[in-house]
């Protein structure tokens, strides 16, 4: 089973940033693999293949987060790496960072005794919305262009995590939601 732990944005922001792919693909023709609006998601921590221990682990992934409730919006648009070429495009994180890096720490803890240490490079709050095909070249002009698309900053309610389960296949991703983990009450 291929796992991994995101939020789920509000269907506005879905759209906004299909939109952004969309005008980022019109001014670049670059050939990427673009995420298609019903598979776009903003993962807090990619777990990857689990082959032993699954319901213990879901069962983990699935308890009550002490989070309150935050709002997230959307920013302006990047690549990754910062430089030279680019492997993946995306939109920005503004409001919501620090929420986001908290909850990725605590999923992190709880899939640390499963034989899952986190990410080295540490946790960037991102969205996808493409990515650099093996072996293909992206024109360099990409990284202006990212820089001029603008992205109106919509607003998603966050309230919890979902963990899915990735079915990979030639035609791309499917994501299967297979556990929640439902934030705290809001104490504020």
């Amino acid at each position: 089973m291929r796992l991994f732990v995101a939020v789920d944005l509000s269907l506005e922001a879905v759209e906004e940033a299909a939109h952004v792919a969309a005008e980022i693909r019109a001014r670049t023709h670059a050939n990427l693999r673009w995420v298609p609006a019903d598979a776009m998601h903003l993962t807090v921590r990619f777990i990857g293949q689990v082959a032993e221990n699954v319901d213990a682990l879901l069962e983990a992934l699935s308890q009550p987060v002490d989070v309150n409730p935050f709002d997230l919006s959307l920013a302006a648009c990047g690549a990754f790496p910062p430089a030279g070429a680019v492997r993946v495009v995306w939109v920005g994180i503004g409001s919501g960072v620090a929420d986001l890096a908290r909850l990725s720490a605590i999923m992190d803890e709880r899939v640390r005794p499963f034989g899952f240490d986190p990410e080295p490079r540490g946790f960037t709050a991102h969205l996808t919305l493409g990515r650099a095909r093996r072996d293909e070249r992206v024109p360099r002009q990409l990284r202006d262009t990212l820089a001029h698309v603008a992205v109106r900053p919509v607003v998603t309610r966050v309230t919890q995590a979902v963990v899915y389960q990735s079915h990979l296949s030639p035609r791309g991703a499917r994501y299967e939601r297979v556990a929640v983990a439902p934030f705290a009450v809001d104490r504020r």
